[in-house]
């Protein structure tokens, strides 16, 4: 064998060795692209969204679990109640936390491609938001419907087939023993207060009335739960506040007041466009007196897509009542007295501000059938986790003049707690939430007829 064979060997496979590192070489180098492809945020939105219309409803349980109507005629999901935005993108945006929410979801001053609340299309659908949830487990009934599941892109979500057929009518009117807690609200503070019944007659003739404030504490919940008829997005709320006052008594009684507020109707919650709200106000009251009062009240807004509300606030007395008071006058003596009082009727022009986690700021001017004038505001702050800080305060001024008894007609009520929602502060069945709070002495407003 001569000197060059190995060598001739070597060069062999080295050769063969060079030509495979080429081939793997320009197979991983990248090509030069040209100018990068730059994609609408109309575009990425629309290539995320569901087409669901070729699906049908599926078995559990043997119950239909339909999602037809959360699904238009041309099968794009598209919820009901959302404003279908100028640029395209619809109404969900998609967080950094992967929650869809609307856009007055969104952190105060943000811009709608702000990274804090804008487009993520990367987010994608996740278990707690998106198409997952229109056949969720966890469904139940609620009254004649229910939505505890439901959110981010369809807030009608399907669920009502759970109540339906007979089996499900039955489940209806003897519900689960469970709780929605992502519609409750629970509550709880301090409050002052005064008004016309505030000065009580401590003379038999009436001529002669001494007064006080009432200071002392609240709580309570309010709780809203979907009754869609017909099609109709409607909820249904209900709530009781408690009130303990003058725990020291007062220098015409020494009784405590205590005072329950009921508080049910029905409203419409939207985010963009009309929405309303109907309830009906009782008031049950024992202090130096015992009396029972009614009144209706509602809302009338309207939501931009700034997340400004701009409406009018009515309150209405139906429902007047008699009682018989029971003081102590200078002298010690017990004077008995029958008066007549009512809830007063109330015009409210209002402009509320919503905040991010379900927040608000309001403000309002208004005035009463007796040409009282009234001032006020409201403020529901997000402050941790599941808690809202919440302060309010109304302030009647009274027709009357400083000389012909207007310190016994004013009426104000300022009042400082917190709300506590279990089922957090995020968007989650946000349409089902209470529209309007429960009756406070700042609602209704009391006064002698």
């Amino acid at each position: 064998m001569s000197a060059t064979g190995p060598f001739r060997h070597v060069w062999q496979h080295a050769a063969w060795l060079l030509l495979v590192i080429a081939a793997l070489l320009a197979w991983g180098t990248p090509t030069m692209a040209g100018e990068p492809v730059v994609r609408a945020a109309a575009d990425v939105f629309e290539s995320e969204r569901v087409d669901l219309s070729g699906v049908k409803p599926v078995k559990r349980a043997a119950r239909d679990v339909a999602v037809g109507h959360a699904v238009e005629t041309d099968g794009v999901v598209r919820p009901v109640s959302y404003y279908e935005g100028e640029m395209g993108y619809g109404p969900a945006v998609f967080e950094s936390s992967c929650g869809c929410e609307t856009v007055c979801d969104c952190p105060v001053g943000g811009v709608i491609m702000d990274p804090g609340c804008g487009i993520e299309a990367s987010c994608g659908f996740e278990a707690s938001c998106g198409a997952e949830t229109w056949i969720e487990p966890a469904c139940g009934c609620e009254g004649v419907g229910c939505d505890a599941c439901c959110d981010g892109y369809d807030p009608m979500c399907g669920c009502n087939a759970c109540c339906g057929g007979i089996g499900g009518f039955i489940d209806c009117l003897f519900p689960r023993l469970r709780i929605q807690w992502a519609q409750l609200d629970l509550f709880a503070g301090v409050a002052g207060h005064t008004g016309p019944m505030n000065f009580a007659n401590t003379s038999s003739t009436g001529t002669d009335r001494r007064g006080t404030g009432s200071f002392g504490f609240y709580e309570g919940f309010n709780k809203g739960t979907a009754v869609r008829f017909f099609g109709a997005d409607l909820a249904w709320q209900s709530g009781v506040r408690f009130t303990q006052n003058n725990l020291s008594g007062a220098g015409f009684s020494d009784e405590t007041r205590g005072q329950v507020f009921l508080t049910s109707g029905i409203f419409r919650t939207v985010d963009y466009g009309f929405q309303y709200g109907l309830v009906l106000d009782y008031l049950y009251e024992d202090w130096y007196y015992r009396s029972d009062l009614v009144q209706l009240r509602g809302e009338l807004g309207w939501v931009n897509r700034g997340c400004n509300v701009f409406g009018l606030k009515f309150a209405v007395g139906i429902d007047d009542d008699t009682a018989t008071t029971s003081v102590v006058d200078n002298s010690g003596t017990v004077v008995r007295n029958d008066i007549a009082m009512e809830a007063m009727t109330q015009y409210r022009l209002f402009y509320r501000q919503r905040l991010a986690r379900l927040g608000s700021c309001e403000g309002f001017v208004g005035w009463t059938d007796n040409d009282d004038g009234l001032l006020g505001m409201e403020l529901d702050l997000p402050i941790h986790g599941n808690l809202l800080w919440n302060t309010s305060a109304t302030y009647l001024i009274p027709n009357e003049g400083t000389g012909s008894g207007g310190n016994q007609e004013e009426g104000w009520n300022l009042a400082i707690g917190f709300t506590y929602r279990p089922g957090g502060l995020g968007g989650q069945s946000r349409y089902s939430r209470p529209l309007l709070k429960v009756a406070d002495n700042g609602t209704m407003m009391v006064d002698r007829k």
